[in-house]
């Protein structure tokens, strides 16, 4: 039996370290399955975004676009 690949969760820190905004997004969509997704990380509470991480975690990845990039 194949294991399920938890792209959302397994890839979102190392987006995250980059300096973007990644978000969980529908597999074969372009839409969070959330509201309010559009907010800066810093406007993100730990404990959703826990949530996200588990209830989320097969999910594809967005980025929010608007998000500062880094320098680099």
């Amino acid at each position: 039996m194949n294991s399920p690949v938890n792209i959302f969760a397994e890839n979102v820190q190392a987006y995250r370290e980059a300096g973007f905004w990644p978000r969980p997004v529908v597999l074969g969509q372009k839409r969070p399955p959330m509201k309010n997704w559009q907010v800066p990380d810093t406007k993100v509470s730990s404990e959703a975004f826990r949530r996200w991480l588990s209830d989320y975690a097969g999910m594809g990845i967005g980025v929010v676009m608007g998000s500062l990039f880094p320098d680099g």
